[in-house]
């Protein structure tokens, strides 16, 4: 008999099956349904979401993990997706910086580089939940660099929890600049990491300015749990891919889009 009793939200359930998908390859909807204490119907429902979202592919009695699962790569590995979109929209980004800036940065493969860039800036005060970020700027004596405490996710390498939300709380900085797993708009800006959601949403409530970077995959896409609507982005930085209606979309809104 399983030992869970715990409850899991919808976003839970799915963070659930997307780590198993990267530890195993594939999962089955009986175990699921026992592991994570819900209907083989609803774990159906999930599978079903999953695979639209290119995540997986479902087969008789479960579903097996796509050659190309981006959800399921690590940190490091998250580098070499799209690396020529991310290399672009950080050089974009950067310039939006000035010296003397403080800033928030979330984690993600699009901040690391957007990071690698800004290193070319002086007197900077970078917050981030991020340790990989956090070590780009290990050397700079020209930049001082806060990293926020917290529980640690060891597949993507960033804090979050109450400690983390708690020590965010205490600064107010001039820019927030954040990647997105979903930018859509109906369901604003969106992430597969439930865990860090709310701490997304702090991060651009407690900066004067926001700004998303998004390449062209997460345009139009709607993630697991929302981080915030539309109403809180100023600059929207994406690739030249993105489709130019939904560009339009978000231009009507006020939100500024930058792109190559």
């Amino acid at each position: 008999m399983s030992q869970n009793f715990k409850h899991f939200s919808q976003a839970e359930r799915r963070q659930q099956i997307i780590q198993k998908l990267k530890l195993d390859g594939n999962v089955r909807v009986s175990d699921l349904s026992e592991q994570l204490s819900t209907s083989e119907v609803t774990i159906r429902s999930d599978l079903a979401e999953l695979e639209n979202s290119g995540i997986l592919q479902r087969v008789h009695g479960g579903a097996i993990q796509t050659v190309r699962n981006y959800y399921a790569l690590n940190a490091s590995e998250r580098l070499g997706e799209r690396k020529n979109e991310k290399l672009q929209m950080a050089e974009i980004v950067a310039k939006l910086v000035r010296d003397g800036d403080n800033i928030i940065i979330n984690s993600g493969s699009t901040c690391y580089y957007i990071a690698l860039e800004l290193r070319q800036k002086r007197n900077l005060r970078i917050i981030t939940h991020s340790i990989q970020i956090s070590e780009i700027f290990a050397e700079d004596k020209d930049i001082e660099v806060i990293l926020l405490g917290g529980l640690l996710n060891y597949q993507y390498m960033f804090t979050y929890g109450d400690d983390t939300m708690h020590q965010l709380n205490k600064y107010q900085v001039d820019k927030a600049i954040l990647s997105a797993d979903g930018i859509d708009i109906d369901n604003g800006i969106t992430t597969y990491h439930h865990e860090v959601a709310e701490l997304c949403n702090q991060m651009l409530t407690r900066a004067s300015l926001a700004i998303i970077a998004a390449d062209h995959s997460k345009i139009g896409h709607t993630a697991f749990s929302q981080v915030s609507d539309l109403q809180a982005i100023d600059y929207l930085v994406t690739d030249e891919r993105a489709k130019q209606k939904n560009l339009q979309q978000f231009e009507k809104l006020g939100i500024e889009v930058l792109t190559p």
